[in-house]
């Protein structure tokens, strides 16, 4: 059973939106290789992502308070250049496992169960 299907299709979408890029890629730049294609393609999708994270996502979570506390606003025109190569993005587990459980909680419950 899937427990939520909207993800499934979620999943689905991006893969189809990968290769629907991937192909115009190809089209337009025939002297890449495959790899570069695959590659180049991976981070249009990445950038997608982020901005519906950053554009959508977070501004239904966050208050446009902490949104600015915490430097998530997203640059009207041009790039951001805060990357810090020497920051450790990774995360500690009980953070992950808050994280997890927060998502989980933002699932709405639309898959009823019969008892037999």
């Amino acid at each position: 059973m899937n427990v939520v299907p909207t993800l499934g299709g979620t999943h689905l979408l991006f893969v189809r939106e990968h290769n629907r890029i991937a192909a115009e890629l190809q089209r337009i730049r025939t002297d890449w290789s495959p790899g570069t294609v695959f590659q180049e393609t991976r981070k249009i999708i990445g950038a997608l992502l982020q901005q519906i994270t950053y554009r959508e996502f977070i501004p239904s979570i966050l208050s446009e308070a902490d949104i600015d506390k915490y430097g998530l606003k997203l640059k009207s025109k041009g790039h951001s250049h805060s990357y810090n190569r020497w920051v450790n993005p990774g995360t500690k587990n009980v953070f992950n496992a808050a994280a997890f459980r927060f998502g989980h909680s933002q699932v709405r419950a639309i898959v009823s169960t019969t008892e037999s």
